[in-house]
């Protein structure tokens, strides 16, 4: 742990086996959590950057800016980087957890209890912008990702008069 923790970068950390198995999980496609990513900002503060549409955290009020301030009690600044922030806020599946918030955009804080469920992640998106220019976003890689990226790069293409090959 030592060595990550002098490179002096917010990207780069020890892992432990508990920690690994879990980012693994998450990159199967599928995770029980509340369906939101974080990340730690230059602050240090721990900042969700995306809501997963249909999810817990959507359903709690959530949003991109959103600071986590503690998890069920815990300070988030006791937790050393994202994925041990993320393995607090991931559960069992119909199990409760209790999120203090802060909302920079409101300056203001409150707390929200979500109920966890399973959550099949979404690293893709796409939409069109142009008659024939379509944009597709990859978010993370991940085992399901390849999938995610041929079906919405078909979905697109069916709409214009070109063919699209994916290898």
């Amino acid at each position: 742990a030592g060595l990550p923790s002098n490179l002096g970068s917010p990207y780069s950390y020890y892992m432990t086996a508990e920690e690994f198995a879990s980012m693994q999980d998450s990159n199967a496609g599928h995770y029980s959590g509340i369906g939101a990513k974080i990340m730690q900002n230059l602050q240090g503060a721990f900042e969700f950057i995306d809501i997963t549409p249909s999810s817990p955290a959507e359903a709690g009020g959530l949003k991109s800016g959103d600071i986590i301030t503690s998890v069920d009690g815990t300070n988030a600044g006791d937790f050393p980087n994202t994925t041990a922030l993320a393995n607090q806020v991931k559960g069992p599946e119909g199990t409760m957890v209790v999120l203090e918030i802060y909302r920079p955009s409101e300056g203001r804080s409150f707390k929200v209890e979500l109920t966890r469920r399973t959550i099949a992640a979404v690293y893709v998106s796409h939409k069109m912008l142009e008659d024939e220019i379509g944009y597709l976003n990859i978010s993370e890689f991940s085992s399901n990702m390849p999938d995610q990226f041929e079906s919405s790069l078909r979905k697109k293409h069916s709409r214009t008069r070109h063919r699209a090959t994916v290898r």
